[in-house]
């Protein structure tokens, strides 16, 4: 599983904030859960909706990053870590000039593939 923890504040103020923002607007108004009781409040918003919320703006930033860097070039920083589970863990950040100055982002954060080929082959998926 990936973990999109960086970019969010910085992509949601782009030029495509207006359709990222209708977008999610319209999942509100959109979907209709059976566990949505008529008589609740407009400003509550079920667990399955905010869930497919996240995952909506979680591809939007990823999609935004990723057409970002297939238009320039950028530098890939590669980093193993372990978390408090003793689990290996591979970060991948990427440097790329955007507008008038630098940004660096999170491209990946996921368990550590075993061998170079895999590892190539999960950050090669993005391009």
């Amino acid at each position: 599983m990936e973990l999109w923890l960086k970019g969010v504040k910085r992509v949601a103020t782009s030029s495509n904030d207006a359709e990222c923002s209708k977008a999610v607007r319209a999942e509100n108004t959109a979907i209709t859960d059976p566990d949505d009781d008529a008589t609740t409040s407009s400003s509550m918003v079920s667990k399955t909706k905010k869930e497919r919320q996240i995952h909506y703006l979680a591809n939007y930033v990823k999609q935004e990053l990723v057409t970002r860097l297939q238009k320039t070039r950028f530098a890939l920083q590669m980093d193993e870590s372990t978390d408090v589970a003793d689990l290996a863990i591979l970060l991948v950040i990427v440097r790329y000039p955007y507008e008038s100055s630098f940004e660096e982002d999170m491209l990946m954060c996921s368990p550590l593939p075993t061998t170079g080929e895999e590892i190539f082959n999960k950050i090669n998926i993005y391009f």
